[in-house]
């Protein structure tokens, strides 16, 4: 590998961090429901390199107390990926985390 191929590979990873950045920022701020990845392996929207614990604690009304705990209940573990998730676990996950947000809120 010549230095223009590793210069290439890190300008590579440097924005695929920037778009799952932007992604985590989108959902922490409710412009992209969680609900919206389920069943895509998060493809269309570049979350299936996301961790899902990462997901998690950026719904808004979700910390990151809450969302591990969500997580553990529901057996997902700590380095899980959201594109190793099914989309039955996935929508376990959203539907999971969206009753913990309104518990925070009641």
């Amino acid at each position: 590998m010549g230095p223009s191929d590793r210069l290439a590979a890190a300008q590579l990873a440097s924005e695929l961090r920037a778009h799952r950045q932007q992604l985590v920022d989108a959902v922490a701020s409710g412009a992209l429901p969680l609900a919206d990845l389920v069943g895509t392996g998060g493809s269309d929207h570049g979350a299936g390199g996301v961790k899902v614990v990462v997901l998690a604690q950026a719904v808004p009304g979700v910390g990151k107390v809450r969302s591990r705990r969500v997580l553990g209940a529901l057996g997902i573990a700590e380095g899980a990926r959201w594109a190793e998730l099914s989309d039955a676990v996935a929508s376990a996950v959203v539907m999971a985390l969206a009753a913990a947000a309104t518990a925070c809120d009641a």
